[in-house]
Order: C-alpha cells, then sequence, then structure tokens
C-alpha cells in the first residue's frame, strides 16, 4: 500500500539524547519499532546470517579454508621432514629426544604460521583501497586479526604432529647409513 512506511532513519542533530528521542518516535508510534544503530545492525546481521542460509555458507567456507590451510601446510612441513630425516636422526644419535624434535618442527610450524599470517595481513591491508573502489568495507579488527592468527597458529601446529609422526620412529643408525 502506498501509506505504508518500510523505516525511517533519523538524523540527530549535536548534542541531542538519542534514548529521549528514541523514547519519544515511540511514544508517537506505538504501532511500529524503533532501533537505535546498534538493535538495527544486530536484527540485520542476524536476518542475514540466519534466514538467507549465508550464514552456513561463511561457516563451510571457513571450514574448507581451513582444511586445505591445514593440508598445505602438513604436506609442506611434511616434505621438508622428509628431506631432514638425516638430520633429525643426527639429533637422536646424539641424544636428543622426541621432545627436542618436536620442539624443532613446532619451531618450524610457528615460523610457517607467522609468515603466511604477515604475508596475508600486509595483503588485506593492501586490498583494502581496491575493496573500497568496489563500495565495499574491509572491516579488520584487532578481534579478527587476533582470532585469525590464534587460527593460523593452531593449524599450522596440528600439521607439524602429521610430521612429528614420521620422525619419531626414526632410527638413530640412520645417520651412519649411506
Amino acid at each position: 500500500m502506498p501509506a505504508e512506511t518500510n523505516y525511517i532513519v533519523v538524523k540527530l542533530a549535536a548534542g541531542a539524547d538519542a534514548a529521549a528521542v528514541r523514547a519519544e518516535i515511540a511514544r508517537r508510534l506505538p504501532h511500529n519499532d524503533v532501533y537505535d544503530r546498534a538493535e538495527w545492525a544486530a536484527r540485520s546481521r542476524d536476518y542475514w546470517v540466519r534466514s538467507t542460509g549465508i550464514g552456513l555458507d561463511i561457516w563451510l567456507a571457513a571450514f574448507l579454508g581451513c582444511l586445505v590451510g591445514l593440508l598445505v601446510v602438513a604436506q609442506t612441513l611434511y616434505s621438508s621432514t622428509l628431506e631432514h630425516l638425516k638430520e633429525f636422526g643426527t639429533v637422536k644419535a646424539i641424544g636428543g629426544g622426541n621432545g627436542d624434535i618436536y620442539a624443532i618442527l613446532c619451531k618450524q610450524a610457528l615460523a610457517v604460521a607467522l609468515g603466511g599470517f604477515a604475508i596475508g595481513l600486509a595483503l588485506s591491508h593492501g586490498l583494502g583501497p581496491i575493496v573500497e573502489g568496489l563500495d565495499l568495507r574491509l572491516v579488520l579488527t584487532d578481534g579478527l586479526v587476533g582470532a585469525v592468527l590464534a587460527g593460523t597458529l593452531v593449524v599450522c601446529l596440528l600439521a607439524a604432529v602429521l610430521s612429528f609422526r614420521k620422525v619419531a620412529s626414526i632410527d638413530p643408525a640412520l645417520v651412519f647409513r649411506s
């Protein structure tokens, strides 16, 4: 119907009391919902994430990204480990234990994680102007950056576990074989 209103955005004058204005609008329009910016944003996000299926798409994309990342890092670390089996055998031959080898593998995994994270963060910041040029907004909050860093560290350390299984069974006598 032409007389219906979907929504009205109210911009307040400087110094206006937002709560008082909201209360007055709600009083004058008792059959309408009145939301502040945060409530409207939460309702909009909730609608798009829960009602349209985009939430599942986002979670699925994140899961697949983590899975692919885990597999790529695991393959890289495993290949590196296989190339250096004699060196790990040397560590065992001079008295190093599985703990020492695991520490080496974890340091490698952390180096890969931090290097990859730094490259990804630099690319994200570098692409910011391009994304904004497309009338989109790239939001990189400290919380999001911290969560991605933590996730990257966890994925890389999990990948190191796969390499450790191979190295843990190394015979130190391997060093003396040609």
